[in-house]
């Protein structure tokens, strides 16, 4: 889970905590995390003036929401990053589900 904020109106989002959540589903191929885990993070987070601005995860395949992300993203209206492995190589893409869209994001990393 990315914890931050969004800066501006909406055109920047800051990342200021990772906080690494258990595959509850103990799979390679799909994920799911605890809900009791997540509302302890999230209201944490909330004490800290945080908000939930991403979700991290990867893929065994191209970078792109499966159909099982795209029933997430639409009760986790944030931003989706996902990192495409295959073999040694790694590519990251960023999305959002908005009005039934799949929008590209785009992610800078700052050091």
């Amino acid at each position: 889970m990315l914890l931050g904020s969004i800066q501006g109106k909406g055109a920047r989002v800051v990342v200021k905590r990772v906080v690494e959540m258990e595959n509850v589903e103990q799979s390679a191929s799909q994920f799911a995390i605890d809900p009791e885990r997540e509302y302890q993070v999230l209201e944490a987070a909330a004490q800290d003036k945080l908000d939930l601005v991403g979700i991290f995860h990867s893929h065994p395949a191209p970078p792109y929401p499966s159909v099982r992300d795209l029933q997430f993203m639409e009760h986790n209206p944030c931003t989706w990053v996902i990192d495409g492995i295959r073999g040694v190589r790694h590519t990251l893409k960023a999305y959002q589900l908005i009005a039934g869209h799949v929008l590209d994001v785009q992610v800078q990393t700052v050091g």
